[in-house]
């Protein structure tokens, strides 16, 4: 019980900053006029993510199995980690090449030989 109230009180030191990280990169990297729209849009999937999460979450166990909550992760990996590594085949930058030695087989395959 000790380790539980020790990595609960970890967890909450580590993200209870994260709100207000979120927001100040947010505000840091878009333009004044288009700050309004993207912490308008931040602001829906912190409402809309606690509602449908644990709703998909329960339609999935209870039609599917629970092993299929981590399977739903791996196309979203897919895109997050290989498609800008993807992207970084069409161009001639030269930081590409070195992304693409790093890059997984996977998500290479369909880069083009140079």
């Amino acid at each position: 019980m000790p380790m539980l109230v020790a990595a609960r009180l970890i967890q909450g030191l580590v993200s209870g900053p994260m709100m207000s990280v979120a927001q100040a990169i947010l505000l840091r990297n878009y333009p004044i006029e288009r700050r309004g729209m993207a912490i308008a849009l931040w602001a829906m999937v912190i409402i809309i993510a606690p509602i449908f999460g644990p709703i998909l979450g329960g339609w999935i166990t209870d039609n599917l199995s629970w092993p299929w909550l981590f399977y739903i992760n791996l196309p979203v990996w897919n895109t997050l980690e290989c498609e800008p590594r993807r992207s970084g085949c069409a161009s001639n930058t030269p930081g590409s090449q070195a992304l693409r030695s790093r890059a997984p087989a996977a998500c290479t395959s369909s880069c083009p030989a140079r």
